[in-house]
């Protein structure tokens, strides 16, 4: 999975602008604001996910589309 900062997101305490990319259950690649992951502190990203230098932003910019890990 992929990560890049985008548009700032808010769950109960939590706040992060942090998006990782991710394989829905419809085979389509997209985009989840990193505040719905467990633990990190507000505003962190993951240190597990690659910041591709390709994509300039996740949301809400149109026809950016994160590459599948093993495209990278």
């Amino acid at each position: 999975m992929f990560e890049k900062q985008g548009a700032t997101v808010n769950l109960g305490g939590a706040v992060n602008n942090w998006w990782a990319s991710t394989l829905a259950d419809n085979g389509k690649w997209g985009w989840v604001p990193e505040v719905y992951f467990s633990g990190g502190d507000n505003y962190e990203d993951d240190r597990g996910l690659y910041m591709p230098g390709d994509v300039a932003c996740v949301w809400p910019c149109s026809g950016q589309t994160p590459t599948a890990p093993w495209r990278a």
